[in-house]
């Protein structure tokens, strides 16, 4: 069985107005990537209107990599 992820970065629900790297000996944010992060989850393309199933919006700080892997394995467990 083949299985693909699609995933989409949503804009934080609650989060500072600008990011960047942290310099670790100070704390303080360089290097600004401006003040938009991810999209509106109102203009999200994985919609089951699309024809996506088994949508999955992960909860802040988990990593999608990581559930692609827990998936995959349980997956082929199945197999």
């Amino acid at each position: 069985m083949s299985v693909k992820f699609r995933v989409e970065v949503l804009k934080p629900r609650q989060r500072s107005k600008t990011w960047g790297d942290v310099d670790p000996a100070s704390g303080n944010v360089t290097g600004s990537y401006g003040n938009e992060i991810g999209i509106d989850e109102k203009n999200s393309q994985i919609t089951k209107e699309n024809g996506y199933t088994n949508i999955v919006v992960l909860p802040a700080g988990v990593s999608p990599q990581a559930y692609i892997d827990m998936r995959n394995k349980q997956i082929k467990s199945k197999q």
